[in-house]
């Protein structure tokens, strides 16, 4: 069974959480200029892109802001194939 492109997006998501921050990044643009422009993969492409880059890097917490206890979205990537 095929995966949909949001379904794709989810597992290049966790494939690539553990590379560094500015290799996610580059490799999201890479990817986005391989698709077509009108396409949805493309679409799903840049908003990952786009939240990778406004996220803040890690240990760069808003003076004040408390980390969380538990980050289980880091540790659990569970998806169907």
């Amino acid at each position: 069974m095929k995966a949909g492109p949001e379904q794709n997006a989810k597992i290049m998501s966790c494939r690539m959480r553990p590379l560094p921050r500015r290799h996610r990044i580059a490799h999201l643009r890479a990817l986005v200029r391989q698709q077509p422009a009108d396409s949805i993969r493309r679409d799903l492409l840049t908003s990952l892109l786009r939240e990778t880059t406004t996220a803040r890097p890690p240990g760069k917490e808003a003076a004040g802001a408390k980390k969380p206890a538990n980050d289980s979205s880091i540790k659990s990537c569970s998806f169907k194939e």
